[in-house]
This record gives C-alpha cells, structure tokens and sequence, in this order.
C-alpha cells in the first residue's frame, strides 16, 4: 500500500483523533459504526485521506479510494490506508466500475455528494447502488450550506452545488440519521465561529444522541441503506 512521496504536509492523526473514534456519539465513532466491518469498500471523494486513516485504524479493510484532486490523491497515496486509488470524475469513474462489475461490501460517501449538482448526485446515488453489495453509507449537511471561503483553498471542487434534505435519501431507501446539533454548527452559529467556545462543543457533543434520532435536529445528515440483511 502506499507509494514513496516527499513529505506533502499532510497532519498526523492526532490523540483526540485517536480518543474520538472510541468515544460513543463522536463524528468518526458514529461513521465507524454505521460503516460496519466490510471485507472491501469503495472511498467516493477520499480527499487526502485522513478521514479514512482514523476510520480503519486497526481494521483489515481492503479500500479502493477515489477522488477528482490530483493534490489529494497524491497525498492519500502516502498513508498506506488505500490499496488503490482511482483519481478522475467520480460519476464516469463510479461508471467504470459498473461496466467492469466491481463490487464492495460497503461504500462509503462522506461530504461529497453536495459539491455535485442535484442530477449528478443522484446519478451517483445510482451507481452506488449498483457498486454497493452490503451497504452504503453517505453524510452530507442538511440542505445547501454555502461553503466558507476558507476551505476553498486551491481546489475549485470544494464549492457547494446542492443540498440535500432527508426525503433526498429516505425516499430511496436509507435510514437517516442526524449529526451535530444545527443550533450550534449551521453557517451562522456559534460553532462555526473563529472565536468558538469549547463549552459550546461540549453542548453539541451532549446532545448528538438526540441528535442522532431526531436528524431535523442536526446540521449534516448520515443516511446508511443496507442492500441485504446483515447479523451486523
């Protein structure tokens, strides 16, 4: 796994990190959770990988990943998380692998499907379907968020184009969950802001089992359909 590339600046997994993952209603404890223990996945919109180091930590999952920004595959390719990596268009890229009949136990979508525009999202909605052969898991906000200008940086994807609403996913057939407490963490609030108050992230933490069960309450959205039965 991984290929030899100079340091790109890519930050270590750090302690809180490696805590949260553990940690009953954290970000990344939820979407371990809801991934499963697949045999493969497939990682639409990998980005540089770091999401995905903290969620197979100590797992032996064989993970395809995919992404559009040369940068990101670059440096996703220097964590030895992914066997391989795909970078191209994730539509005709998720095409490819149809038309080749791959299939992965779980794939995984994470904060991708609202930088596409509402067609092209459930275009690739469809192609999951057809990639997936035990799950699929996906997160996105809860309706359009526009994107702050500081997670732009130098990659002309990272704009929003659509947003999405829990019907977007319920009407397809998943079951949709919520993440972080929309009062704290929408465009506006206090979560968001420069100055924010670690008191205020702890509230949210608090809350994110309510959350979690009521998503009207949550500012992003965690929809998981499973494609046949599971003991898990």
């Amino acid at each position: 796994k991984g290929e030899n590339y100079p340091s790109l600046g890519i930050p270590k997994e750090t302690l809180l990190q490696k805590i949260t993952v553990k940690t009953p209603f954290s970000w990344s404890w939820l979407l371990r959770k809801l991934i499963g223990d697949p045999k493969t996945m497939l990682d639409i919109g990998c980005g540089d990988g770091t999401l995905m180091r903290t969620l197979s930590k100590e797992k032996k999952w064989k993970i395809v990943g995919m992404d559009i920004f040369k940068d990101s595959v670059i440096k996703a390719r220097t964590l030895g998380v992914y066997d391989s990596i795909i970078q191209g268009d994730v539509i005709k890229e998720s095409a490819k692998l149809v038309q080749q009949k791959k299939q992965f136990d779980t794939v995984f979508c994470s904060q991708l499907i609202e930088h596409l525009s509402k067609e092209e999202g459930k275009r690739l909605l469809d192609l999951m379907d057809q990639l997936a052969l035990e799950r699929i898991v996906v997160t996105t906000p809860r309706g359009f968020v526009e994107q702050r200008e500081e997670f732009l940086g130098n990659n002309r994807h990272q704009h929003h184009e659509s947003g999405w609403i829990i019907e977007d996913f319920v009407s397809r057939g998943y079951k949709v969950y919520g993440l972080g407490l929309s009062a704290v963490w929408r465009y506006s609030k206090l979560g968001r802001s420069k100055a924010r108050i670690p008191f205020i992230s702890l509230v949210s933490y608090l809350m994110s089992p309510l959350v979690y069960f009521i998503p009207a309450l949550g500012e992003g959205i965690l929809a998981v359909k499973k494609i046949k039965n599971e003991d898990n």
